[in-house]
């Protein structure tokens, strides 16, 4: 008994440190999809409006580190534009 029940134990905690870490990755992936969509709507045909939508798309994928750089390089070039409108 003793055998099998430190794994299961270690199996626990691994699991219990994993698991907030992978949602942490996904909410600033959402964070970040959320304003890429604000400041698209300010200039929808620029670069950075594709840029974010590729970073959505892989957000949606599940593939949230590469979405957040996406997502990033989405809202750099976008926010110039939104900083102009009047």
């Amino acid at each position: 008994m003793k055998k099998t029940g430190l794994p299961i134990l270690v199996a626990m905690i691994v699991s219990l440190i994993a698991v907030p870490a992978a949602w942490a990755g996904g909410g600033k992936a959402a964070d970040l999809s959320r304003q890429c969509q604000e400041a698209v709507k300010t200039n929808p045909t620029s670069d950075g409006a594709k840029l974010c939508q590729e970073g959505i798309a892989l957000h949606k994928q599940g593939k949230n580190d590469e979405a957040v750089a996406k997502l990033q390089q989405g809202l750099a070039k976008l926010q110039p534009a939104a900083g102009q409108k009047k």
